[in-house]
């Protein structure tokens, strides 16, 4: 099912999206997932099919302000991410066409999933990582992609090290090819 999901062009490869999809899937902690840039919906989609598919569904909540691009003008990125979520019947996931802060102003309930991929230099990253992370629930994740990408993500890697890992109640349970993930401690300081 998730290899469906690969003429979707993407950064997030085949193993990465089955990683997601098994942290969304496998997350009993409260809340919703939350998506920090999704680009045409590879990562959305198997997120939700995983949250549409765990003992506690949960909604997937996908934050990108789709802005003009060399090949597509914001809008039509827009429609293709709403086109492919159709296709690929992901239900459970809601756009929110708006940068991350704003986003996270409006939200004050719990997260139990986290998946940044959005700008890579370490400013954003950092951002996001320190205004989201108070949100995610005990045993909720927060994952990150493009760790390893020195090219496009070595802020993201740098961010992840200084805003979560060295965090007291975030340990590193997943560090795969390019893509890392933190799971908050069930309780304070364990």
């Amino acid at each position: 099912m998730l290899l469906s999901l690969d003429e979707i062009p993407s950064a997030v490869n085949s193993d990465q999206m089955q990683v997601l999809y098994c942290l969304a899937r496998d997350s009993t902690a409260d809340g919703d997932i939350v998506e920090i840039g999704s680009d045409q919906g590879k990562s959305t989609i198997a997120l939700s099919w995983g949250a549409s598919r765990s003992a506690r569904p949960c909604e997937v909540h996908a934050v990108d302000p789709f802005l003009d691009g060399l090949e597509l003008t914001g809008a039509e990125r827009e429609n293709v991410f709403s086109g492919n979520l159709a296709r690929f019947n992901a239900g459970s996931a809601k756009l929110h066409r708006m940068f991350s802060g704003d986003y996270r102003r409006e939200r004050q309930t719990p997260v139990r999933g986290l998946f940044v991929d959005a700008a890579h230099d370490y400013i954003n990253s950092r951002y996001d990582f320190l205004a989201w992370r108070e949100l995610i629930s005990p045993g909720g994740f927060l994952a990150a992609h493009d760790v390893d990408n020195y090219t496009h993500g070595p802020g993201t890697r740098r961010a992840f090290m200084d805003f979560v890992l060295k965090e007291s109640d975030f340990r590193l349970v997943l560090h795969a090819d390019n893509l890392a993930v933190a799971q908050k401690a069930s309780e304070p300081g364990s």
